[in-house]
């Protein structure tokens, strides 16, 4: 019995430290070498306005301080504009996210999809890395669609 309460105790004390870590900001326990991020909307679940059926952002590193993303996006319909305002590669500097590289307004036009792929050189060897991405989408008739995604972290090599 007392054994089992030490247990109990030790697993608990455990589960603390952890849940203390992700509370201060801790991404050591986060970190992946990849990352694959998607979002699918069900069209039984649709709701008005609500134009992005699915977003797929793969982020990964690809050795020599290289970061490659890529990023598919699918409406429920054909948009006007589809793609997005901005995209940042952020690494965490230990207190903050900082922003190393970012391209923005990226767009197809008259499309019901939209595909983008970009490898990031010269970012640091050993850091975590995080992609966000800021997705547009507008409808002809002029209703629009603005949604962020953030990928999980990875280690960028």
């Amino acid at each position: 019995m007392k054994k089992c309460l030490c247990l109990i105790i030790a697993l608990s004390l455990s589960l603390l430290s952890i849940g203390m870590a992700y509370a201060e900001g801790d991404t050591s326990s986060m970190v992946y070498d990849t990352d694959e991020y998607s979002i699918e909307n069900h069209i039984g679940t649709r709701i008005n306005y609500d134009f992005i059926e699915s977003v797929d952002l793969r982020v990964r590193s690809t050795g020599n301080e290289k970061i490659k993303v890529e990023l598919d996006v699918d409406t429920y319909e054909t948009m006007e504009k589809l793609g997005f305002s901005s995209l940042k590669v952020q690494r965490w500097d230990g207190n903050v996210w900082v922003t190393d590289a970012e391209i923005t307004n990226q767009y197809s036009y008259t499309t019901q999809t939209f595909g983008y792929s970009h490898t990031f050189t010269g970012l640091y060897s050993g850091a975590l890395y995080r992609v966000k991405v800021t997705l547009f989408a507008k409808r002809a008739i002029g209703e629009t669609q603005s949604m962020t995604v953030t990928s999980s972290v990875i280690n960028c090599h």
